[in-house]
């Protein structure tokens, strides 16, 4: 017996010992951290794509404020998703299984939050995002690892129970995967086509005429005008006052005036803010002006005529594909019309 007593060590064998206690600290400690980093595993991207054949864009186009159409991605995820970019998310809408995102045309990045698997934040798309195109964004949800297993404590087994403890304690949860960022693209905007009708005013003279554009933010144009009217073969000039050139007299005049126009513009178009562009061309103008005679002859005048350099100046609005433009001509400075037109936006 006494030699039973002399072996006996209360420190170890005590509920309240220093070993029993540290382990209950470290089964608590575990027990706690268990669920937050559980819950604190990211989600990823499975997969982003261009869908090619899916014209839901191109059909049915959203607008940003410059009034140019959105691309449009479709995620496929949980609903809770919620996204942001740095030229912003202009429209969506929660579709059976999916989500649609509208976002500017040239948008590279995109924000990705969730209530509990957390923020993929400044994702990059691999390229500027392109108007009327659609795309896939597929959305993996984190992995759920298994909790590590916790063995019940036994009071002789107190030094393997502490080892298990600590192994678990150093159990690191496997990373998200990481998606390898792509070099940002310059942001190029679209080409897009413009094709106008307009009508020309001048003093007595009413033309119509055809505008087509092809522009980005700045671009170029052709535009030809012309009332339809040709005239009449002459016999010789006139000034104002009704003298023929190289004869020195008047003739004899019927009162029949006879009037012609046809111009051929070029030059550029400049996106200003928003759907406000203006626009400037030179090119050549012919208005002719014809004084018929009681002899049946007709003469030029060449007093109210003018033919040669023309140049113009306007302003245009683009709503939507509706695009409104007014603007002035002149042809050698003696000719002058107002101009005005309706058009459509390719």
């Amino acid at each position: 017996m006494s030699s039973l007593l002399e072996t006996y060590d209360p420190k170890r064998f005590s509920l309240y010992g220093r070993g029993r206690k540290r382990t209950y600290c470290l089964f608590l400690l575990l027990l706690f951290l268990l669920p937050l980093s559980l819950k604190a595993q990211q989600f990823s991207v499975s997969r982003f794509r261009t869908i090619p054949n899916d014209l839901t864009a191109f059909h049915t186009p959203v607008y940003d404020l410059n009034h140019d159409a959105c691309a449009l991605i479709k995620v496929v995820g949980d609903a809770r998703f919620v996204f942001d970019s740095p030229l912003g998310i202009v429209k969506r809408t929660d579709e059976v299984g999916e989500i649609w995102i509208y976002l500017p045309q040239g948008s590279v990045m995109l924000t990705i939050r969730h209530p509990e698997w957390g923020v993929l934040r400044d994702y990059r798309l691999g390229e500027p995002l392109v108007s009327n195109i659609t795309y896939e964004l597929v959305l993996a949800a984190p992995v759920q690892t298994q909790p590590p297993t916790i063995v019940k404590a036994v009071e002789p087994k107190i030094e393997k129970v502490e080892a298990e403890v600590e192994e678990s304690m150093t159990e690191i949860p496997p990373e998200p995967d990481v998606v390898e960022e792509q070099a940002q693209a310059p942001v190029k905007e679209q080409l897009h086509t413009l094709a106008l009708a307009q009508v020309g005013i001048g003093a007595k003279t009413v033309a119509y005429g055809l505008r087509i554009a092809l522009l980005r933010k700045h671009g170029v144009y052709l535009s030809a005008e012309s009332d339809f009217k040709s005239a009449p073969s002459t016999a010789g000039e006139c000034d104002a006052d009704g003298v023929v050139k190289g004869k020195g007299s008047a003739a004899y005049y019927s009162g029949e005036i006879r009037r012609s126009l046809l111009r051929v513009m070029g030059g550029g178009i400049h996106r200003i803010v928003g759907g406000l562009h203006v626009y400037e061309g030179i090119g050549y103008g012919r208005y002719v002006v014809t004084w018929g005679t009681s002899g049946g002859d007709y003469y030029k005048n060449m007093h109210d005529s003018a033919i040669g350099l023309s140049g113009e100046v306007g302003a245009m609005y683009r709503w939507g594909r509706v695009a409104f433009s007014a603007g002035a001509s002149t042809i050698m400075g003696k000719y002058w019309e107002a101009n005005v037109g309706v058009g459509v936006w390719f």
